[in-house]
């Protein structure tokens, strides 16, 4: 699965320059992408488009990333905090209280295709 890039409508305000400057120390490496689902809230609400830096399609720290997996037989993206077990082993923590953490084996982890760590996200108002 690739992560495309959000197509802009030409508005620009204080907050997306804020966004821009905020992702722009990692030059092309950054991608974004438009959060869907609550299990990040209260860090990551639902429409905000997260920025995501590609450290090489591998988690050494703590942090939230992007990556996929096949999920009930088709890729999906998710976006979730993880942190590495050592051995290759991941706990996979929903910021959201409604939803239980998991830990991947280190078997399991390895089928994930990281796409890279989120840097910053940016609130998107929807009127339709």
């Amino acid at each position: 699965m690739q992560i495309l890039p959000y197509q802009s409508k030409g508005v620009f305000d204080v907050q997306v320059a804020y966004f821009h400057k905020a992702t722009e120390q990692f030059g092309a490496r950054v991608k974004t992408c438009q959060m869907d689902g609550d299990s990040m809230q209260p860090t990551i609400e639902p429409y905000q488009i997260v920025a995501v830096a590609d450290f090489g399609n591998e988690i050494k720290t703590e942090g939230i990333y992007a990556y996929s997996c096949f999920f009930w037989g088709k890729e999906c993206l998710f976006i979730k905090r993880v942190i590495p077990l050592g051995g290759g082993a991941l706990r996979i923590i929903h910021d959201n209280p409604h939803y239980l953490a998991f830990d991947l084996s280190p078997e399991e982890a390895s089928q994930l295709t990281i796409h890279g760590k989120v840097v910053a996200s940016m609130k998107v108002q929807r009127f339709a």
